[in-house]
């Protein structure tokens, strides 16, 4: 060890500039703070959305001609199906609305509109087209010219088919359970 001095000697130490003063939290601009964290936000987004362009773009590029045409036909798909949802969303609330309405069933595929609102004035529409018309007080009712139901006759050809129905019904249910029975009512086994 030697005795003498460092010939470089002490370096000297530079004194950094005074720094400005500490803000505290009261003293900030908060807006300014919050305009440019947005700022920078946004270009951020630009830049990703720039970065995943390139990315899509490359890839597509690196796609053979099977995968180019799957992808394609995989985007058709998505649109054709984004389409269908469309469609039984717009006839969702069509149906919705003749519900609500009390619009008879053969008007409901009359509604127009793509809306509920536009839907609820074409029913309103259809409804003051069809709906009936209210009596003339100054008319009087009409008098039963011998039309309707007579006691002891069936409401209807359709009611008296139902009965027929019912009758042959619980004839075949008894073949069922005894088939031998009409033959031993005519003396058979």
């Amino acid at each position: 060890m030697s005795d003498t001095p460092d010939p470089v000697g002490p370096t000297p130490t530079a004194t950094p500039p005074p720094s400005p003063p500490e803000r505290g939290p009261e003293d900030r601009d908060w807006k300014a703070e919050t305009d440019k964290w947005r700022h920078l936000s946004r270009e951020n987004e630009k830049q990703a959305k720039a970065v995943q362009a390139e990315l899509e773009e490359l890839r597509r590029k690196s796609m053979s001609d099977n995968e180019r045409a799957l992808a394609e036909a995989r985007e058709q798909g998505k649109a054709e199906r984004s389409a269908d949802v469309t469609s039984l969303q717009v006839e969702n609330e069509r149906l919705r609305v003749a519900i609500d309405k009390n619009l008879p069933s053969a008007l409901v595929d009359r509604l127009r509109g793509d809306t509920r609102e536009a839907l609820e004035k074409d029913a309103d529409q259809l409804l003051a087209l069809f709906a009936p018309k209210p009596a003339d007080p100054a008319k009087p009712p009409a008098t039963d010219l011998g039309q309707g139901r007579r006691e002891g006759a069936p409401a209807s050809s359709v009611a008296a088919g139902i009965e027929r129905g019912k009758r042959d019904l619980e004839a075949a249910q008894a073949q069922q359970r005894d088939p031998w029975a009409g033959m031993r009512r005519l003396g058979g086994p």
